[in-house]
């Protein structure tokens, strides 16, 4: 079973408190806290901070790997916020906070592609697509020896969400 600790989130008055006042040690004790008590995943819900979420994330990214490395969900209607902690983010983070909008949705498996997001999430994201009409497209180029890699993956995520697959070069 997989524990997704969801204890960093900006409704929590502390947690609230020790982003404005860029108290990492605080937030690094409750990360640590829910690696403890055997989280797999740890959401780093920072809202929407529309103003200063670009700055915030990274931020908080960055105090959360000092001190483990269990993987991350970045949890924020702001895609200026998500994109500024994937570029931190030392290894493969959920994205979290995507809605059925095409508009957004097209703008986070944009941000899923760019930064190799987990194959189950692009999953989830062509699969709410597909509720709406949406279709699940990859433009492959540049893959070299890993060409074939990168059509499977395409064919296997289209197959999973139930999706009708395009492929162009």
């Amino acid at each position: 079973m997989l524990i997704i600790g969801e204890n960093i989130q900006i409704l929590s008055p502390a947690v609230k408190a020790a982003i404005e006042s860029r108290d990492a040690k605080a937030i690094q004790a409750q990360a640590l806290l829910q690696v403890e008590a055997g989280a797999g995943i740890l959401d780093l819900n920072i809202g929407p901070q529309k103003k200063r979420g670009a700055e915030i994330m990274p931020w908080i990214v960055e105090a959360v790997q000092e001190v483990t490395d269990v993987p991350l969900s970045l949890d924020t209607t702001n895609l200026a916020a998500m994109e500024a902690g994937l570029q931190v983010c030392r290894g493969r983070a959920t994205l979290n906070s995507a809605s059925a909008d095409p508009e957004r949705l097209d703008s986070v498996m944009r941000l899923a592609a760019k930064y190799d997001a987990p194959p189950q999430e692009l999953v989830a994201l062509a699969a709410c697509a597909a509720e709406y009409g949406g279709l699940y497209i990859s433009h492959i180029r540049n893959e070299g020896q890993h060409i074939l890699d990168a059509l499977n993956e395409l064919i296997d995520v289209a197959d999973q969400a139930r999706q009708q697959r395009d492929i162009t070069f």
